[in-house]
């Protein structure tokens, strides 16, 4: 069983990303994180097995002494290889790379390691908006994203964690700290 820490976004930031992922449904386009249980987010470590007591204590400590963070939605892009993975990018600000870096820290004091692509200097800071899709599937999702009114202003205002397959929300904080 996985688990994974996310950051969650302000309420109207996941509307529209729900709407995007609503428009992919209507069009047959595989979007498979709605369809699992999962919301928009931004994943800020990846784990193939962890102690979930250890990593609630890191993750509500680090929520109360994180404040909320502006991370605007700005592109759109993919992944290489075959899995067919579709995201939106994030403004990737020196805060947002400063907070994932602290977070990782703290990991590290508590004994607990991220999956290497999630770690410091490898991490590409994103929320996939979908995945499994064929080459036209691509092709026709990015246009819907590109087109739409997903992209602007966005904060991300607290931190979840998650076990995955099925998802199951274990927790989440909301960002609090100054």
């Amino acid at each position: 069983m996985g688990y994974v820490v996310e950051l969650y976004f302000d309420r109207d930031a996941e509307e529209r990303i729900l709407r995007l992922w609503d428009v992919y449904n209507e069009c047959n386009i595989t979007s498979l994180l709605p369809s699992i249980g999962s919301r928009p987010h931004i994943s800020l470590a990846v784990f193939n097995d962890v102690a979930p007591d250890i990593l609630t204590e890191v993750v509500a400590a680090f929520a109360q002494q994180t404040g909320p963070l502006e991370a605007g939605l700005a592109a759109v892009a993919s992944f290489p290889g075959p899995e067919g993975v579709l995201f939106l990018v994030p403004t990737v600000s020196r805060k947002l790379v400063e907070l994932h870096e602290h977070f990782h820290r703290r990991l590290e004091a508590a004994g607990l390691q991220a999956h290497p692509y999630y770690r410091p200097e490898r991490w590409v800071p994103h929320c996939t908006i979908a995945s499994d899709l064929t080459g036209d599937q691509m092709k026709t999702a990015f246009e819907l994203a590109r087109e739409s009114q997903v992209f602007g202003s966005a904060k991300l205002i607290s931190i979840g964690i998650v076990r995955f397959r099925p998802v199951v929300h274990l927790a989440s904080y909301p960002l609090s700290g100054s």
